[in-house]
């Protein structure tokens, strides 16, 4: 994987095991966020705007930076993100969807476009177990949080969007396809975790760690996968059967 170059949308918990994980493979990575990182690659953007992220693409241009791949795990979301059912009102659904969903298909259409002009190259995105699958509620029945409504809609687009995506861009050389991860743990209760883990197909039976997820973020990324396009990936123990 030495001399590839990646951009890394997103750098929470998850985008930090991807940045070590493909450091140590010798790949150059440069990281897009809101907020700024101190980090020599890195680039100021938001994905939720147009003129912006238009800007940010101008600069890697400008700078004669050709990407070979760009991860997308960011998480965009309003503060009133993440409430029950009934709370929700239809303002915050559709401010959520379009912020999140809305980001998504901003960065897929941009570097897709910007991978066109370049002679191709890999977009992977970050779903989850519950753009697949309906969430399982009985383990949030002892919990202060849910699994958001909008979470579902959203994530189940991007797998769909994802395939509209490789399919419109046929003959180009640009893939799309996406990770999908199951529960990754992040200082949750042991009693989540508990309830998580009866559904994992392995004996460890628990959530996943930031760095299950890198292996597969490589191979979407490298030329192993040159022939994998409009898929989603699912890393979940099994947990989705």
């Amino acid at each position: 994987m030495k001399g590839l170059k990646v951009g890394l949308i997103g750098y929470g918990l998850i985008g930090k095991a991807i940045h070590e994980s493909l450091k140590k493979e010798g790949v150059e990575v440069f990281i897009f966020d809101k907020a700024f990182i101190a980090e020599s690659n890195f680039f100021e953007t938001d994905i939720t705007s147009t003129s912006v992220l238009e800007n940010t693409i101008d600069d890697l241009h400008a700078k004669n930076i050709k990407l070979n791949a760009v991860v997308n795990c960011s998480y965009p979301r309003t503060k009133s993100y993440g409430q029950k059912l009934e709370d929700v009102t239809i303002e915050s659904f559709n401010e959520n969807v379009s912020v999140h969903l809305g980001g998504y298909f901003n960065v897929m259409k941009q570097f897709g476009m910007y991978f066109k002009k370049n002679g191709g190259g890999s977009i992977v995105s970050f779903s989850s177990v519950y753009g697949v699958n309906a969430p399982r509620f009985d383990i949030y029945e002892q919990e202060k949080f849910t699994m958001p409504v909008e979470y579902s809609a959203i994530k189940s687009a991007v797998i769909h969007m994802t395939k509209y995506m490789a399919a419109y861009f046929k003959g180009k050389d640009v893939r799309f396809n996406v990770l999908s991860p199951g529960g990754v743990f992040s200082g949750h209760e042991e009693s989540f975790v508990k309830a998580y883990g009866k559904y994992s197909l392995s004996s460890r039976g628990g959530m996943l760690d930031p760095q299950d997820l890198t292996g597969a973020v490589k191979f979407l990324v490298s030329n192993e996968s040159k022939y994998v396009n409009g898929q989603n990936l699912i890393v979940d123990d099994g947990w989705t059967l």
